[in-house]
């Protein structure tokens, strides 16, 4: 254990620039490991809640129990045989990052290394090991921050392991009926920054345009036709600024619907090809600021309509299966004068 000390700033982890260089390598290996092809939907939530521990790192961060394992291809260089790993474990509040591999060549066989490990703990200086020195037999080895830009995850053979609690995360990895593995509680939802809930967005997949240079507001959001759980949705509820999002394919549903309604800047909301149901556009309701609206393909009846009547800056609405002459819609075309209506 490193030397007791203190932080001007009141965090309770005491970091150099050393430091902050280590966890900027981290969060770039958890994030091309969250953009991979390797990793489940319920590993990607468990690699999502590690890359917030390091966002948040020298800050006080919640107890948790994460570890993630990238082991990487073997590869020839002549005789030799060499193959690395990378280790991120968070157990309550000590962080651990490791790295390190195995050599193997004919004339004196194998042996595992170890090329770096370095540790946070609250309160003490951290502890930092490089043995780069030391790995002269090692053909490929080079400081950790080029490790981690060398990564390559369209190569094959590389291994992801994720475990949370001890056990190992799979896809049959069960979350409670209304409660999301990524967050445990709304007490962690509500901690999380804007650019964080950003950051987490973009590691399952989805496109987000930033508005300004100072990444203060949101252009738009491009779901993509990514299959998110609730507790993903749910990172919507801390979206103020944006104007556009595009759901359409996706398995956004009346439930999730709720998340957004709140996003009182949003002016173009496609929901084609989605299971929305009129019970999910009452959700829409406060969104008084919308100006097109895409139900192309959806289940929307015409009662359902009703819920727009008080969309006074609507100007296109795309629906489909209704008549020309429908009454709901001459009903909306007399509430909304302004409105075009695209019959699919």
């Amino acid at each position: 254990m490193g030397v007791r000390t203190t932080n001007d700033k009141g965090d309770p982890y005491v970091f150099s620039s050393d430091d902050f260089a280590i966890t900027s390598a981290v969060k770039e290996l958890l994030w091309k490991t969250a953009r991979s092809k390797l990793s489940t939907a319920t590993q990607l939530e468990v690699i999502a809640q590690a890359l917030q521990i390091f966002e948040r790192l020298p800050a006080e961060i919640p107890i948790l129990d994460i570890q993630v394992q990238i082991t990487g291809p073997r590869r020839m260089f002549g005789t030799h045989e060499i193959y690395h790993w990378w280790h991120v474990e968070i157990e309550c509040e000590v962080v651990t990052v490791t790295s390190g591999g195995h050599f193997y060549r004919p004339e004196t066989g194998g042996d595992s290394f170890t090329a770096m490990a370095w540790r946070a703990c609250p309160n003490f200086a951290t502890e930092h090991y490089d043995y780069l020195d030391n790995l002269s037999i090692v053909d490929d080895a080079q400081p950790f921050d080029l490790e981690v830009q060398s990564i390559d995850f369209t190569q094959d053979e590389y291994v992801l392991e994720v475990y949370k609690d001890g056990e190992d995360v799979l896809d049959c990895y069960e979350e409670d009926e209304g409660e999301g593995v990524l967050y445990e509680d709304e007490e962690f939802l509500d901690g999380l920054s804007f650019s964080e809930v950003v950051k987490t967005l973009e590691s399952y997949g989805v496109e987000c345009v930033w508005l300004d240079r100072d990444c203060t507001s949101l252009d738009s959001i491009d779901l993509q036709e990514v299959e998110l759980s609730d507790s993903i949705y749910r990172l919507f509820l801390k979206i103020q600024d944006l104007q556009t999002l595009d759901a359409r394919s996706t398995d956004i549903s009346d439930r999730t619907l709720g998340f957004i309604k709140n996003i009182h800047s949003l002016e173009w909301l496609c929901l084609r090809n989605t299971t929305v149901t009129a019970e999910g556009l009452r959700y829409l309701q406060p969104l008084t600021n919308l100006q097109h609206l895409d139900l192309i393909n959806t289940s929307i009846l015409g009662p359902g309509l009703d819920h727009l009547r008080a969309m006074k800056n609507l100007k296109g609405l795309y629906v489909s299966g209704f008549q020309y002459h429908d009454k709901w819609l001459e009903m909306l075309c007399r509430e909304l004068p302004q409105c075009a209506i695209y019959l699919n």
